[in-house]
């Protein structure tokens, strides 16, 4: 392979805790990785979400109904899985407290990982990560939807999805990297697709100056599109995570997701990346999709041609040739100066019943493709992801209405209105409610929907 060539690997949400925990408890902090562990060590970056705590022995945790949270030494697996860097710009980061969070971040970066997007302030908590690998530098960026844990001057938490903070911050890092990652963590969970807000907000970071979008939250994986000269991940899934013995296991996917493997360089140093196309039917008429879907299998050195955007949101055709199953795909015309991503790889994965990432071989990872594949394709039908925004809204209304409902009858008005408050002051909510007015004006409520 290329010696210039950068091998990043990103995974979905890592909690450590509840389920996770026990089996730790049990066979030790590296068994959570131990099947995905040539995935991962044969990276030079591994990048995922943190989604809980670590704490040290006496510290105050504050009570909390989920169970994301473990002793310091249950993640030391971290750093032997290869781990360089972890977002930690999530809602869960904060629900045992500030202390709690503090003990995280500390002993992280006692381990050697680098963390990104919760600080101390919101100074902190903006900062990027930067590595240097090969002799170029990656920075890293995270943000989290509000819900109730964001930093404020004085104030610990996470970095805030506004668009203020993220465009000064992507301005202030591109002079100093290579190459920019953004993480985000935001949206409804369990979801098929992203909200039509998320779309839009993936592409401005790449419009920005990012060079691959990574998101977390769902809980489910999502589709994945090559905008421009940016790949963005709509959801990583999860990936060691306590699915069983909870309400995650009553959705579905939420025990599949997948590990993306990105190759980056300078196209014109790289040579050639040899893609299986892995049993897909490739669809003529998303030229922009097609090299997306395959699997690859690096040889000596590498490449993949990726489509050039042309505007904002229309891409050029692409030339493509394919020969026993093998293809190669290239743009019209590249900046030689651009050190860029140059290839994508998906690698499926089960979580088994000790919460354990388990890769997918055979016809189940086949059938898992095609599902990455189907889920992708709406991406730019904008028609279809408002319609499909309205249901979600719908729903998410009837399932806060017997949650208020429960409320009223255990305990009256005041805990509703307790509740109603908390909706309110949370961005995530708020998103979903404004969501059911267009909804209601374009699509119908109840009948057409």
């Amino acid at each position: 392979m290329d010696k210039d060539l950068i091998i990043l690997v990103a995974v979905g949400d890592i909690c450590l805790g509840a389920g996770v925990r026990d089996s730790i408890r049990q066979f030790g902090s590296d068994f959570p990785f131990a099947q995905c562990s040539p995935i991962l060590q044969n990276a030079d970056v591994v990048f995922g979400n943190l989604e809980m705590v670590l704490y040290e022995k006496g510290t105050p945790l504050k009570e909390n109904r989920l169970d994301f949270k473990a002793p310091l030494h249950y993640g030391e697996g971290l750093k032997r899985a290869g781990f360089r860097v972890l977002s930690v710009a999530n809602n869960h980061i904060l629900d045992f407290g500030a202390q709690a969070c503090r003990d995280t971040l500390n002993f992280l970066k006692r381990q050697g990982i680098q963390t990104v997007g919760c600080g101390e302030n919101l100074q902190e908590a903006r900062k990027p990560a930067i590595l240097t690998v090969r002799g170029k530098r990656i920075g890293f960026l995270a943000y989290s939807e509000n819900v109730g844990q964001s930093a404020g001057p004085n104030q610990p938490g996470v970095a805030p999805i506004k668009k203020k903070y993220w465009v000064e911050d992507i301005l202030a890092l591109r002079p100093q990297v290579d190459l920019i990652v953004v993480s985000l963590h935001a949206d409804l969970e369990f979801l098929a697709y992203p909200a039509p807000w998320r779309v839009r907000l993936s592409r401005q970071l790449i419009d920005a100056g990012a060079d691959l979008v990574l998101q977390h939250h769902p809980h489910v994986p999502q589709g994945v599109e090559r905008y421009g000269k940016g790949m963005i991940v709509y959801s990583l899934g999860s990936f060691v995570f306590p699915v069983y013995g909870n309400s995650y296991a009553n959705h579905p996917y939420t025990d599949q997701s997948f590990v993306l493997r990105v190759w980056m360089g300078n196209r014109v140093e790289v040579k050639q990346i040899e893609v299986e196309a892995a049993s897909l039917e490739l669809d003529n008429t998303s030229s922009r999709l097609n090299n997306v879907w395959a699997t690859g299998k690096v040889s000596q050195p590498a490449k993949i041609r990726l489509p050039a955007k042309a505007g904002n949101n229309n891409f050029r055709r692409m030339s493509e040739s394919r020969n026993g199953g093998r293809f190669k795909i290239c743009p019209h015309s590249f900046d030689a100066t651009d050190y860029e991503i140059v290839g994508a790889e998906f690698l499926p994965v089960l979580i088994n019943q000790f919460h354990q990432p388990v890769p997918l071989v055979g016809e189940d990872r086949q059938k898992f493709l095609m599902k990455l594949h189907k889920i992708s394709l709406p991406l730019h039908d904008l028609e279809f992801l408002d319609r499909f925004w309205a249901i979600s809204c719908r729903r998410s209304l009837c399932i806060h209405w017997s949650w208020l409902k429960e409320a009223y009858w255990d305990m009256g008005w005041r805990e509703v209105l307790r509740r109603m408050r908390f909706l309110a002051r949370t961005t995530e909510n708020r998103r979903w409610l404004l969501g059911l007015v267009p909804g209601l004006v374009r699509f119908g409520f109840w009948d057409n929907l």
